[in-house]
């Protein structure tokens, strides 16, 4: 058993009777000599896990404190056990081919015993910990490796071996301030809205089922000054720095629009509204005078677009004003609201 243990198997199943100091004919002395990757042991047997031990470390607390291998988590009885219970043993390994997370291996034990069971069995190990059943993937993941103070949808993607990982779990943190989470998607991508308060390190995290974890971080810098009205659009103005590109918007006009465009060269543009503005290297200039500048009150206007119809370009919204559609849902919104959006979209119309 003991040979088989420190040739690096990383599930360790023992059952036999037991103490303290015993289990399956190996001693403490035994576990605590062992220098072979961790593994998670499960020690079907009485009192092996009796942590509250007054003379001595339990042998479930040394498989743990072993600095040089034996165990990365240990589940075993604090008072006596019965051997056959391996149908509540069984549960524990099930669960890893399906969640593959620790502590839910351990509370799907708990749901199944017995009410001494409940009490007696215990585990000594991080409940958060992940447990691999397959070789583990290695990611590639991409983000921003710079943003901005304000609110925004941070992106990042995931991929392994050049495939798009589906459920992998990504966590920014900025301690104290900032913390979110998503999952991605089919394609490996993952939208997370947040809304960085302070300069600093962002901590970006994704981890997953039978995924090595990953760790990366962000810089966060406060955004560049922009004032003035806001253009809606149906681009998006990025340029690595959000609107400026480095360089100052000469007309002091922030744009919101829904498509990235690459920093090359400086470009001038002209927005509707008589605004030119001086963007560093944003290229496709020609499609930004499509915009239509909307004052400050229109915009609260278009947050009850974007909030009953789902429609986050204006330009398609004022396009499908006639539709069946958005004609019936009219006639059901506060007629405050509905004769704001009439007026503004006659406006639109007639400056085009």
């Amino acid at each position: 058993i003991l040979t088989a243990i420190k040739q690096g198997n990383n599930v360790v199943s023992l059952s036999s009777h037991g103490s303290y100091g015993y289990l399956c004919y190996l001693s403490s002395g035994d576990l605590d000599d062992i220098t072979s990757p961790p593994a998670i042991f499960y020690g079907n047997a009485c009192s092996t896990n009796k942590f509250d031990v007054p003379y001595g470390e339990a042998l479930s607390e040394l498989t743990i404190l072993n600095s040089s291998g034996s165990a990365v988590a240990y589940v075993g009885n604090s008072r006596f056990g019965w051997t056959g219970d391996s149908y509540i043993e069984k549960a524990f390994w099930d669960k890893m081919l399906d969640s593959g997370i620790l502590g839910e291996m351990f509370d799907e034990c708990k749901k199944i015993s017995h009410d001494w069971a409940k009490y007696s069995l215990n585990l000594l190990g991080d409940p958060a910990m992940r447990v691999w059943s397959d070789r583990p993937k290695q990611l590639n993941v991409a983000h921003p490796s710079l943003t901005y103070t304000g609110s925004q949808s941070f992106e990042v993607t995931v991929t392994s071996s050049g495939s798009p990982v589906k459920n992998a779990v990504v966590c920014l943190t900025m301690p104290g301030t900032l913390f979110a989470k998503g999952v991605t998607d089919v394609y490996g991508k993952a939208s997370i809205n947040i809304s960085p308060s302070v300069e600093g390190i962002m901590r970006v995290a994704v981890s997953g089922k039978n995924l090595i974890p990953y760790m990366g971080s962000v810089t966060v810098k406060k955004s560049p000054n922009i004032c003035g009205t806001s253009v809606i659009c149906t681009l998006k103005i990025d340029c690595g720095l959000k609107i400026a590109c480095g360089i100052d918007i000469v007309c002091g006009t922030k744009l919101l629009c829904n498509y990235l465009l690459q920093c090359k060269k400086l470009t001038r543009i002209k927005l509707i509204g008589g605004c030119t503005g001086l963007i560093g290297g944003c290229t496709k200039p020609n499609a930004i005078e499509s915009c239509a500048k909307l004052g400050s009150g229109e915009l609260k206007i278009f947050e009850h677009i974007r909030d009953i119809w789902n429609i986050q370009s204006f330009d398609r919204f004022v396009e499908e004003a006639e539709t069946p559609e958005i004609k019936e849902t009219m006639e059901r919104i506060p007629p405050e609201i509905k004769k704001s959006i009439e007026m503004m979209v006659k406006r639109i119309k007639e400056e085009d």
